[in-house]
């Protein structure tokens, strides 16, 4: 998305907010529940950094932000490839293309 909107004035940063204690995991195995409950942040928590990443310039369009906070580097998500599949893929299952 940050290739696709790059010169529009939009920031796109992906950022990883960790485990969290949310309703998300609900209809998960119950082990992988049990890991969220007992080692899950609180949500409020959880917000912490995607919040950082919408109101903090130092987030640069196009990055991925780990839970830690830091700025991780995958080339398989920089290649042109696999962006257009993964693209054409989630806009399939939307309904959108």
């Amino acid at each position: 998305m940050a290739k696709r909107l790059e010169g529009d004035g939009v920031e796109v940063v992906c950022v990883n907010p960790g485990l969290t204690k949310s309703k998300l995991p609900s209809e998960a195995p119950l082990p992988l529940r049990l890991v969220f409950k007992l080692f899950g942040k609180t949500p409020e928590k959880g917000a912490k950094l995607p919040l950082s990443v919408c109101t903090d310039d130092k987030w640069k369009t196009g990055q991925y932000v780990s839970d830690k906070g830091a700025v991780i580097e995958y080339p398989a998500f920089m290649d042109d490839k696999n962006c257009a599949r993964l693209w054409d893929e989630n806009a399939r299952i939307a309904g959108i293309g």
